[in-house]
């Protein structure tokens, strides 16, 4: 069981109450004003008005929460239909700085989510998994067929997800072939969407040889163009080498199509070539038979508005002494 959100960013609202108890102390400030005799009809008893805040803070938590659309995932169980052979396909996405480059309109990396959001669709049933790198490699999603997640995941990627900048492809093909260490054998594989820049080619070709041992074929979907493009340092200006001239970033096609021929994959240079030779791996991979659950996730959405529309209203019933 596991909780995700599908808007995490509407947490920054939760910086308002901050501004509402600047307000609050305005008020109290404002108190010194009010006659003696009328405070009591005017203004609550302290016994009484210092659990005010608390439950005001509590229904903003939820009404925040409720905006962050958290879903539970695995309760509660759906019920099983007929076994469907799924494959297991682990997708590793490049996000180092080189895939801001902008030879690929709008960029090397929104270029590689488009076509993966277009190749996903059709994928035969499969679990899919998701891996970004840059000078790390984080896993972000298990193997799932939640697609829906996946997509939503993917989209959010970005070079300014890490602040080390680096193209550490090694740790992410070890990562993905651990997430794949379970799967049939005759049913896995890699996609990697990446221009190839990478500081350690000798050390990702051992990690491929392994994939091909572990008999994993490894499908590219290479970025960029021939005469590559300047990379972005994300303040307005263009990365620089240690002379000072222009960095221009520029695709390895040809390392990258003896990586995928040496793991009995296939690479596709995005833009020039048709994605056939990626689809026919796939295609040829034979899968395990699994119940197909689907699990759209359990919305606790409407029940943290209700719990903060609640407790908004008992906090908000008035109290007087006579």
């Amino acid at each position: 069981m596991s909780i995700h959100f599908l808007s995490p960013l509407a947490i920054i609202f939760l910086l308002l109450p901050l501004l509402l108890a600047q307000v609050s102390k305005r008020r109290l400030l404002a108190k010194r004003f009010i006659a003696s005799d009328l405070s009591p009809y005017i203004t609550r008893p302290l016994s009484q008005r210092r659990y005010l805040f608390p439950a005001l803070l509590l229904a903003w938590l939820c009404f925040i929460f409720a905006l962050m659309q958290p879903r539970i995932y695995g309760w509660p169980k759906s019920a099983s239909v007929a076994p469907t052979t799924y494959i297991d396909i682990v997708t590793v996405v490049d996000i180092s700085p080189s895939m801001t480059a902008s030879d690929m309109q709008p960029s090397r990396l929104k270029r590689a989510i488009n076509e993966w959001l277009r190749l996903e669709q059709q994928l035969p049933a499969s679990r899919i998994a998701l891996i970004a790198y840059s000078a790390e490699a984080y896993p972000l999603l298990p193997l799932s067929t939640d697609h829906s997640s996946m997509r939503h995941y993917i989209k959010t990627l970005g070079s300014q997800l890490t602040r080390r900048h680096g193209s550490n492809l090694t740790q992410a093909l070890e990562l993905a072939r651990t997430l794949l260490s379970d799967s049939p054998v005759s049913g896995r594989a890699i996609l990697l969407l990446t221009d190839g820049e990478v500081f350690a080619s000798d050390v990702v070709e051992k990690t491929v040889a392994q994939l091909a041992a572990d008999h994993i074929p490894l499908n590219i979907l290479a970025l960029g163009s021939d005469s590559g493009a300047p990379i972005s340092d994300g303040r307005g200006h263009f990365l620089r080498d240690d002379n000072g001239a222009l960095h221009v970033s520029r695709p390895r096609f040809n390392w990258l199509q003896t990586l995928a021929r040496r793991s009995s994959g296939a690479m596709t240079v995005i833009g020039q070539d048709e994605d056939d030779a990626v689809m026919a791996v796939f295609s040829r991979l034979q899968g395990q038979r699994l119940p197909q659950e689907r699990d759209d996730g359990y919305p606790l959405t409407p029940w943290l508005i209700a719990a903060s529309v609640i407790v908004f209203l008992l906090s908000s019933i008035p109290f007087r002494h006579d």
